[in-house]
């Protein structure tokens, strides 16, 4: 009885130290303090094709991921809205194949937001110190919702793969803070057994 209690209490702290990791997260990056408060999780779209001829395509095609990230900062409520589209894709007779597309929108509150955003002209620019700092967070709340929609079916063993944030931001930083239709590395998925 005494095992299954330490059991019950571990778990349940790691409970609550995830949470407050990911509802309350204050970090110092570069000499910069960022206070960032996970606000709102949303699925806006999900679709899956898992016919047969999707599995032997699987077999037979490499799949590669996708990713657009769409930033929607609100400067006077000091949030900003990640609309974060992830997308398995190959080609077959020079048509794109897309048997998996999921669209998540994740709020996050950021105390003093202004110090972080900057607009140029029609562009607003987020400092990479944040950007980087919500891509990571977004990412993984992602993977887990895809993981989670995909159990059962033949994509639950192609999961999303690790994608490096510094690469991410080396590309955002070459096309100007815009993450759009760029498939990223690894660029395939590999089947986990």
């Amino acid at each position: 009885m005494n095992h299954l209690l330490v059991v019950s209490l571990k778990t349940l702290l790691r409970a609550v130290l995830l949470y407050y990791c990911l509802s309350n997260i204050q970090t110092t990056m570069n000499n910069i303090t960022i206070q960032i408060q996970l606000v709102k999780v949303r699925e806006k779209r999900f679709n899956l094709q898992t016919d047969n001829s999707i599995l032997k395509i699987l077999r037979e095609q490499n799949l590669q991921v996708g990713m657009n990230v769409l930033t929607t900062p609100n400067l006077s409520d000091n949030q900003i809205t990640l609309q974060i589209t992830i997308n398995y894709h190959y080609t077959e007779n020079a048509v794109l194949i897309t048997p998996l597309f999921y669209i998540m929108e994740i709020w996050f509150s950021v105390i003093d937001l202004d110090r972080f955003v900057e607009e140029k002209g029609e562009t607003i620019l987020i400092k990479h110190e944040l950007l980087s700092m919500l891509l990571g967070i977004s990412i993984g709340t992602i993977r887990g919702m895809i993981a989670h929609r995909c159990q059962d079916t033949i994509f639950e063993a192609y999961p999303l793969p690790i994608i490096n944030i510094t690469h991410l931001m080396a590309h955002l930083q070459k096309r100007k803070n815009i993450i759009e239709d760029m498939d990223i590395a690894p660029i395939f998925l590999s089947r986990i057994h």
